[in-house]
This record gives C-alpha cells, sequence and structure tokens, in this order.
C-alpha cells in the first residue's frame, strides 16, 4: 500500500508537470517539428534535453534560489534573537546554496555528456566550441 508522502509527492509532480508542459511549449523549448523549423531528427533530441535543462535552470531554479534566500534572509533579520528562527533562516541560506550547486553541477554534467556524445561521435571529446552550444545542432 502506498504511503501518504509517496501519494503527495506523485501528485504534486503530476499537478507540477501539468502547468509546466505547456510553459514549455510556448517557451520554444521544442526545437523542431512545427511549420517553420526542419523535421525532428537525432540531433534535435540532444537539443530538446538541452533547450529543457536550460528552461529550468533559468525559468524555475533561479526564481527558486532568490525567493528562498530572500526568505532566509527575512528570517534571520526578524529572528530578534530567537535562535530556533535564527536557525531556520540560516538553513533556508545554506539549502539554498546547495540546491544552486547541485542544479548548476547538474547542468555542467549533462552539458559535458551531450558535448561528448555528439563531438565527433560517442565519447570522442573534441570540438567544444562555445560554451553550453552543441556545435552539430543549429540552434
Amino acid at each position: 500500500m502506498l504511503n501518504k508522502k509517496f501519494l503527495a509527492a506523485a501528485v504534486s509532480l503530476a499537478i507540477f508537470s501539468a502547468i509546466l508542459i505547456p510553459f514549455a511549449a510556448l517557451a520554444g523549448i521544442v526545437p523542431c517539428g512545427t511549420s517553420d523549423t526542419p523535421e525532428c531528427n537525432i540531433c534535435y533530441l540532444f537539443q530538446l534535453i538541452d533547450n529543457l535543462v536550460d528552461f529550468l535552470l533559468e525559468v524555475i531554479a533561479l526564481p527558486l534560489a532568490v525567493v528562498m534566500f530572500l526568505y532566509g534572509g527575512f528570517m534571520w533579520i526578524t529572528a530578534a534573537g530567537d535562535p530556533g528562527k535564527i536557525t531556520k533562516g540560516r538553513n533556508a541560506l545554506q539549502y539554498a546554496v546547495v540546491g544552486m550547486i547541485v542544479a548548476f553541477a547538474a547542468w555542467l554534467i549533462i552539458d559535458t555528456i551531450l558535448k561528448a556524445l555528439l563531438a565527433g561521435g560517442m565519447g570522442n571529446i573534441e570540438g567544444w566550441g562555445v560554451w553550453n552550444k552543441i556545435p552539430q545542432c543549429p540552434k
């Protein structure tokens, strides 16, 4: 039997996905298959992954980190000597920093893997080009 936390997480993920998918389509994340773009091929699959990661970092992660920094700073400033509120504010700031490090490390790993798979064949890391751009795919 499913526990309540797992069920709540699954429902939250489903609602979040239902809200995010239309915005992702409108944001130009899908690089092909429309009337003014070429037909889709394997190159555009990698471009789609890159666009999706960029969208998640720029539109979701950065604003969320700013909100968490503001929340943590506000909690810390308004603590008035209460150790519980100071700890809560400090933890919010620490979690925001750790979250941004994890998010950008994930971006770096995905970007490196995509370029390693596309540049010169499987596993040949060459032709890196411009940072965060896949050389073989038009953007």
